[in-house]
């Protein structure tokens, strides 16, 4: 019976940590953490709201990342595809938005 409640435990715990489903947004680039080769966070703002993404690791972008100075000084939107895990948001694509993905 001890073991049951130990395997029940840790099923509710690894599924509150569990990452939710993917989510996409579109808005303009506000800040860009990082250096010229490497992207460690990233700032959008979408309808009046912040958003701070960090580039997951795995990702398959379909632009390179440091792509998002360009538009940090352009100002023209991006589209992200993304989903959060333990409260961070966890940026999977980033594409033009005006580009059909």
């Amino acid at each position: 019976m001890r073991f049951l409640a130990v395997l029940l435990i840790t099923s509710l715990l690894a599924g509150a940590c569990a990452s939710t489903g993917n989510s996409t947004l579109v808005g303009s680039v506000i800040a860009v953490d990082g250096d010229l080769v490497d992207v460690r966070t990233f700032e959008v703002l979408s309808d009046g709201a912040s958003f701070e993404f960090r580039p997951a690791f795995d990702g398959d972008f379909s632009i390179p990342l440091v792509h998002l100075r360009d538009h940090l000084r352009s100002g023209e939107p991006v589209r992200v595809t993304y989903h959060e895990v333990e409260g961070e948001l966890v940026a999977t694509d980033v594409v033009d938005a005006e580009t059909r993905h």
